[in-house]
Formats: C-alpha cells, sequence, structure tokens
C-alpha cells in the first residue's frame, strides 16, 4: 500500500506486534524470573542463618570444654571431622588417645 493511503487508512484486524501477539508468554517468564530471584534471595539468607547459628554453637561448645578438658574436646571434634569410612580409626580411653593396631 502507498504511505498515503497506509496513514489514512483504518485497519479492521491489524497484524499484532511481537509482544502483543506474545504478551502473556512474555509477562509470565518475567513473574517466573521474579520469583526465583526471590527464592533464591530468601535460600541465602536460610543457609547464612543456619551458618551463622552454627558458628555460634560451635563457639558456646569451645568455651564450654574449660581449660582442663581442651585438648579432649579438641581431640573430639577431629574425631568427629574425620570421615567415616577413614582407614584411621580413633580410641579415647581415660584421657589416653592411642591409635588401635588394623
Amino acid at each position: 500500500m502507498p504511505a498515503e493511503v497506509d496513514k489514512q487508512a483504518t485497519f479492521i484486524n491489524p497484524v499484532p506486534s511481537f509482544y502483543e501477539a506474545n504478551r502473556i508468554v512474555i509477562l509470565g517468564l518475567l513473574y517466573a524470573l521474579v520469583g526465583l530471584l526471590l527464592l533464591g534471595l530468601i535460600a541465602a539468607v536460610v543457609i547464612y542463618r543456619r551458618k551463622n547459628e552454627e558458628i555460634t554453637q560451635a563457639h558456646i561448645r569451645y568455651r564450654s570444654c574449660g581449660a582442663s578438658r581442651l585438648a579432649l574436646c579438641q581431640w573430639a571434634r577431629l574425631k568427629a571431622a574425620l570421615p567415616r569410612h577413614s582407614s584411621v580409626r580413633v580410641s579415647v580411653t581415660e584421657s589416653v588417645y592411642h591409635y588401635p593396631s588394623p
């Protein structure tokens, strides 16, 4: 159509733009991205709080050990940190530390 006629004409069934044709999908994706962002932020806050609680509890346990039991408490933490499938076996008997022979 010539430009002069196009300006004066009234279209009965105009072709929708890309956004108009896909508005529901585009808005749905935007809402989904915002929702995922909020879930990520909430998860980060929850993980941060749990980690801080673990650090606080570890500090409380450390301070509650006392000077006479400090070595035993450190050894117990070391034992707890060892993987279960480790070949090292640790026994603590009457504050004496020894490794049983395999």
